[in-house]
């Protein structure tokens, strides 16, 4: 795996930048050095060549005009231009260019070689040139000239072999060059393949380090958006997801505290509205009440009256619950059944009920007052109207690990039309706070609002009715747990 600093960036902009850099670097490089290299080599080549056509020249004009230039001498017939010492001295002056041109240490020395042989052909050249100045026979020079025959033969042999040597250098020079081609075209190939893995381990950089939180992110606000509060996301080790990672978390907690908010101002809100129910209770309850036991006293029933009083005390004593919100299941049955024993003395043989309790309840806890505004809406709603005997019954026990409480009347029950606006109006209590406007069954609307700010979903309550037949109310709890005394 290709360990680069772009792995490690705590930024996007300095990963992508890097990133950037050296895919330019990987790109770029190869042509340099191709480039580079070719120029290089170009260049040599030329000179090479230049060496080649320079010696060879050399080689074909210096032996024939120098020869030419010293026979006109010996024939007396020379000229200026065609003075041998000039002729010579230029010659001596290219090889001297082209011993400082040579491409190798060996041609250098070939080049000082024919450079010498020239130096001797000069010699000669000063020999004559006596012989002619003493006036000695024709004779002489021609031997001299023939010895420098021989000479310029060594100086074209000479540079002959600086030609093939220079031939020799360019075909190594291509060889060369053919090589290190092959060899910077397995370079770009490996740069490639680097370049490649670079791409691949910074596309997995870009999944580990920008793809996964932004996934977390995602995931964050859809826990959010379904209620779940104390949802966060972990510190991202890069810079700009960074501070969007925290400026979520900071939002999270705004609303977690809102809510919280919120939702102390609900409880507190369903209080006021449970002490209101209470209050309704009150007034007309204990005056009806009262007026039973006076009637019960003028007949001298004071069993009856003993019974009655008792229920009414236990009914308020169980009402006000030294302000707790939570009670267990049997003193929330106690409650129903001293209600129910009030209403039972005022309206006589019209009325009777039944409790089942499943004993395994008995110390679960449970919101205090959930059952009596039910059966409350059970009698008056429902038994009141009716014109036949009229039978409520509570049942309480326990399935799938959830508390269910049902409360059913034989009353005069509700149309399909009426049971849909009741339905239709329990979904709506749950964001109106104002419950002034829902004239029946305020205790019912009251029960549900409750049992959505304590329980949310996990709480649910349920209407069967039909017309002329009763009613049937069941609430399902979560189990809360019991109560330790």
């Amino acid at each position: 795996m290709l360990k680069l600093k772009a792995l490690t960036a705590t930024s996007i902009q300095g990963a992508l930048h890097f990133s950037h850099r050296l895919m330019i670097l990987l790109t770029v490089l190869p042509v340099v050095l191709i480039s580079l290299f070719y120029f290089i080599s170009m260049n040599q080549y030329r000179n090479i060549i230049k060496n080649v056509n320079n010696a060879d020249e050399i080689r074909s004009s210096a032996p024939a005009e120098i020869n030419n230039a010293l026979w006109y001498q010996v024939a007396g017939k020379a000229t200026d231009e065609q003075n041998p010492i000039a002729v010579i001295t230029m010659y001596a002056e290219k090889l001297t260019e082209l011993k400082a041109a040579a491409s190798t240490t060996e041609l250098r020395q070939t080049a000082v070689v024919a450079s010498r042989i020239l130096e001797t052909v000069e010699h000669y050249a000063w020999r004559i040139d006596s012989n002619i100045n003493n006036n000695l026979p024709v004779e002489e020079n021609e031997k001299v000239l023939e010895e420098i025959y021989e000479v310029n033969e060594l100086l074209e042999d000479t540079l002959g072999e600086y030609v093939a040597s220079e031939i020799n250098v360019a075909a190594q020079k291509n060889n060369y060059m053919s090589t290190v081609i092959i060899v910077l075209v397995i370079l770009e190939l490996l740069l490639v393949f680097a370049l490649l893995i670079f791409i691949r381990s910074f596309q997995r950089y870009l999944d580990r380090t920008i793809q996964e939180p932004i996934t977390n992110f995602s995931q964050m606000t859809a826990e959010i958006s379904q209620g779940n509060w104390q949802a966060r996301v972990d510190h991202v080790h890069v810079t700009e997801l960074d501070s969007l990672g925290n400026n979520l978390n900071q939002m999270a907690n705004q609303i977690e505290r809102l809510f919280d908010e919120n939702t102390q101002k609900q409880k507190s809100l369903a209080l006021s509205e449970m002490k209101v129910l209470q209050a309704q209770i009150t007034p007309h309850f204990i005056y009806n009440t009262l007026d039973a036991i006076v009637s019960l006293a003028q007949q001298g029933d004071n069993q009856r009256v003993e019974e009655i009083t008792y229920a009414l005390s236990n009914f308020f004593k169980i009402t006000l619950n030294k302000g707790n919100e939570w009670t267990t299941v049997s003193t929330e049955m106690k409650h129903v059944k001293s209600y129910l024993d009030i209403l039972k003395t005022r309206y006589g043989p019209i009325l009777s009920y039944e409790i089942t309790v499943d004993p395994s309840l008995n110390q679960e806890v449970i919101l205090k007052m959930i059952l009596q505004p039910l059966v409350e809406n059970a009698v008056y709603h429902g038994i009141k109207k009716s014109r036949k005997r009229g039978l409520v019954e509570i049942l309480a026990g326990r399935k799938d690990q959830q508390l269910f409480f049902t409360v059913t009347d034989n009353g005069t029950g509700m149309t399909e039309a009426d049971l849909a606006k009741v339905k239709e109006n329990l979904e709506k209590v749950i964001t109106d706070e104002d419950f002034s406007n829902q004239l029946h069954g305020y205790g019912l609307y009251n029960v549900y609002r409750r049992l959505k700010l304590y329980f949310a979903d996990e709480a649910e309550l349920l209407i069967e009715s039909h017309y002329d037949m009763g009613t049937s109310v069941t609430i399902i709890l979560p189990e809360k747990g019991e109560k330790n005394d």
